[in-house]
């Protein structure tokens, strides 16, 4: 009996994460509050949490969580190739690692340790 309600909690949990994590903005709706450096959505008082799109004057695209940048973000080239690729901390927002691309071929990886 508990297996089953363990796993329906988890489900449950699950839903209500995806959904929560559905936001998208694109850069120019987005903020930084010079106060305490997070990243807002115009016109909102809590912080963003949800991906950022590229766009031509900004080609980087992202997840932010509570204003601050989580996950993987990719930094494009024109053309849309990738042109790095880093990982930030759930931890404070920190780049844990980057590993940058020319032609389409790995050609440095950076770790960082804080």
């Amino acid at each position: 009996m508990k297996p089953k309600i363990l796993v329906l909690l988890f489900g449950f949990f699950c839903l209500i994460s995806s959904v929560a994590w559905s936001k998208s903005a694109l850069w120019s709706a987005l903020i930084v509050n010079s106060n305490d450096g997070l990243v807002y959505k115009e016109l909102m008082i809590e912080p963003f949490t949800g991906s950022v799109m590229a766009s031509p004057d900004r080609p980087l695209t992202g997840s932010f969580f509570n204003g601050v940048k989580f996950g993987e973000w990719l930094e494009l080239f024109t053309n849309g190739s990738v042109k790095s690729k880093g990982y930030y901390s759930v931890f404070g927002g920190r780049l844990e690692n980057k590993i940058n691309f020319k032609d389409r071929k790995e050609i440095s990886r950076e770790h960082y340790k804080y």
